[in-house]
This record gives C-alpha cells, structure tokens and sequence, in this order.
C-alpha cells in the first residue's frame, strides 16, 4: 500500500522475531506487528473509514468536552450508583 510505504520508518528488528531468519528476511510467517487484513483493499478500507470518521469529528460543530470534566461526572455517577446499590 503506497500510503503506508511512503510514510513509515525502518527501524533495526533483532533477528530472534519469529518469521525472521539470520539474513534478515521474512520466511512468509506473520510479522509480529502484522495489521490483520487480509489484503491491501481491506487495510485501504479502513483507513477511509477511520478518516472519515476523524475527519467528521474534527468538522463536528459541537464543544468538545475536556476530559477532566467527563471523568469527574463518571466518577459522580459511579458513585451514587454504588451508595444505591449498597442501599438496596
């Protein structure tokens, strides 16, 4: 995939990976960091998808809402759930 070769970096990998023989060659095993799919036209796909989706969520007109601020209404929330529970 064009996208994927022009834009990662080639780092050392130790030849003890399993699929790495001592020259440094793939012997047709899956590399350990293999992405799951099954061909290009599905690695392709998601990677519309997963655009497309960013990209809507960054047009998305709506105020995001810091994190700080999610995580203390969950922790509200969990905790008057628990003082119900124990209630009950």
């Amino acid at each position: 995939m064009q996208f994927i070769q022009t834009t990662t970096t080639a780092i050392p990998v130790p030849n003890r990976l399993p699929g790495i023989d001592p020259g440094g060659t793939m012997d047709g095993k899956i590399f350990p960091d293999d992405s799951g799919f099954e061909n290009d036209e599905q690695a392709a796909s998601h990677d519309r998808w997963l655009r497309a989706k960013v990209q809507a969520s960054r047009d998305d007109p709506h105020p995001s809402l810091p994190h700080e601020d999610v995580m203390t209404d969950m922790h509200a929330l969990i905790e008057s759930m628990r003082k119900k529970a124990d209630a009950d």
